[in-house]
């Protein structure tokens, strides 16, 4: 008996599509709408140990709001005003000016209801419901920046996957998956809505860069990459990554696009303060020095377009416009920024954001960071203080200190980790998602004066790694165990412990009797440190291994 060959109908098969992203939709809704939710929760139940820097955040946006609104000043003058501030432990400002802008707009939001000072006395006598309602504009901020790093994270694992030769069905399932689990991730939500801070604010921007450049879309990643450095100067460690990766393929215009986008977003942003200056009786003016010098190369791109559309039959070198407007846009933002040190332009904002952090503390580490420099100091003796600078050696008459010499691996390392994601992009091997952890990992744990909940960042990119391997993703989990009992045990430091304790009794007594958990679980947390950090050593390693290693065969991926 002949059977009839069996065929796909193609309309059940697009039924089965659309069925599935209707799914998927329904559960990334329903998953928006619970981590909400969730966020909320964090929020209150943590509120007896909200860290102080909230404090600090709130006193340097209502300065700045203050100036504006009561003494006809602008934004601009905050950091000029506290000048080229002191290292000691006097009146300073350490903030970025995106930061700084978000901490005015905080403060903007809740002028009429509150003073502009912080009052601790305020907090103490007011109500949960009110200390929520206070911080909501930095809340909803905050949630924003989350959801546009879990979009992000959908879409890079998306690309890498379908690349790799997955289908669309276990290629939507997989970027799902690692949306929600960073959507979901408790270091995240501790860091953002329990601590609070905007140590995350970096992460979308780093994730949405390395997307564009998956989609070769390097002006953009430059730009979206200097958007996360003005919140945060700690994405500038991973910068050269990005730069060198397309190096390694022996492509050099898509770096050249990248810094173009970079330097046009960074600089031309800052122009308020690279183009001014300030006079002995403390108002600004434009330098029509450093004006001129950044417009110099928007003028020359212009008369070079103008000349070939005016005069066709003139011929001139041709250059294309998607080469030309990103260098010529790269060399306008290099030029407002390098103002300040030809012109004598304004400086202590770039002072207050980037370099005063590097060495007002010049300690082994910040907090109880358990990294390679943790461990040295606690096992091994070397002084929090005097360690990083300590002289190790003298080459080419040049005296080489500890900080030096670990920022010198880390660099080394950093060059080799490009080496890899350009080895794994070219491939459209899955291990570019496990391989774009590794700066961050190596960022954590080699460097002196790392702060204990820095290690947020790889824990929270590691999520992508659910496009990769399930051992990959089990390790990043582990990284956001970590550096959740790091930053939990800094509050649980600087907070008030039985407060918390009364709290968490008071909403669930069935599960805290209010016996000293909390001083229990502070204990746990303090016996960690710093020995984990070998585990955090073995991670990275783990990682930097996957980073330069190839797979024998990069199997595409099946369903």
């Amino acid at each position: 008996m002949q059977t009839e060959p069996i065929h796909n109908d193609p309309t059940s098969s697009r039924a089965c599509r659309f069925l599935l992203w209707i799914l998927l939709a329904s559960v990334l809704f329903a998953g928006l709408w619970a981590g909400v939710a969730w966020r909320g929760w964090w929020f209150r139940m943590t509120t007896p140990v909200h860290f102080g820097d909230i404090a600090r955040n709130w006193t340097w946006g209502a300065y700045t709001y203050y100036n504006i609104h009561d003494k006809g000043r602008s934004f601009l003058d905050t950091y000029d005003d506290v000048g080229i501030q002191s290292r000691g432990n006097q009146l300073w400002i350490d903030y970025a000016p995106a930061r700084l802008l978000i901490n005015t707009l905080w403060v903007a939001s809740n002028h009429r209801d509150l003073p502009y000072e912080w009052h601790r006395s305020w907090r103490n006598k007011a109500t949960p419901q009110q200390i929520y309602e206070f911080h909501a504009f930095y809340r909803i901020f905050n949630t924003c920046m989350e959801f546009a790093a879990s979009v992000a994270a959908f879409l890079l694992i998306w690309d890498v996957t379908r690349r790799a030769g997955s289908r669309e069905t276990r290629a939507a399932i997989l970027s799902a998956i690692g949306a929600l689990l960073l959507w979901f991730n408790p270091a995240m939500i501790l860091s953002a809505h329990g601590w609070p801070s905007g140590d995350m604010w970096i992460i979308p921007p780093f994730l949405w860069a390395v997307y564009f450049c998956r989609i070769e879309r390097w002006f953009l990643a430059g730009v979206v990459l200097a958007i996360g450095a003005l919140f945060k100067g700690q994405q500038f460690f991973v910068i050269a990554v990005l730069i060198l990766w397309p190096l390694f393929q022996m492509r050099w215009k898509p770096p050249l696009r990248l810094l173009g986008g970079f330097a046009a977003t960074f600089g031309l942003l800052t122009t308020g303060w690279t183009l001014t200056y300030i006079d002995p009786a403390g108002f600004r003016h434009l330098s029509i020095a450093a004006m001129l010098l950044t417009i110099t190369p928007l003028l020359l791109a212009t008369i070079y377009f103008v000349l070939r559309w005016k005069l066709p039959n003139i011929r001139l070198p041709h250059i294309r416009q998607s080469t030309l407007i990103p260098i010529a846009l790269g060399l306008a933002g290099a030029a407002a920024f390098s103002s300040m040190w030809i012109f004598d332009t304004c400086y202590a904002w770039f002072d207050a954001s980037y370099a005063f952090g590097t060495d007002h503390w010049v300690y082994m580490i910040m907090g109880k960071t358990s990294n390679l420099p943790g461990i040295m100091l606690e096992r091994y003796g070397w002084d929090l203080e005097r360690g990083p600078v300590t002289v190790l050696f003298t080459l080419f008459r040049s005296e080489i200190t500890l900080k030096t010499f670990l920022f010198s691996i880390f660099i080394c390392l950093l060059v080799v980790t490009a080496a890899g994601i350009a080895m794994h992009d070219k491939r459209n091997s899955t291990r570019f998602l496990a391989a774009i952890v590794t700066p961050w990992l190596l960022f954590f744990t080699i460097p002196c004066q790392i702060h204990e909940r820095y290690l947020l960042f790889a824990a929270c990119v590691a999520c992508v790694c659910v496009g990769h391997s399930i051992g990959a993703t089990l390790l990043g989990i582990f990284c956001t165990i970590l550096t959740w009992l790091m930053t939990l045990h800094i509050m649980l430091i600087a907070g008030n412990r039985n407060g918390l304790e009364e709290l968490l009794h008071k909403n669930y007594p069935t599960l805290f009797t209010g016996d000293g958990f909390v001083n229990r679980l502070f204990s746990f947390i303090g016996g960690t440190h710093p020995d984990v950090g070998w585990a955090v050593i073995l991670t990275t390693l783990i990682f930097l291994w996957i980073t330069i290693t190839p797979l024998r065969r990069d199997k595409a991926i099946q369903s």
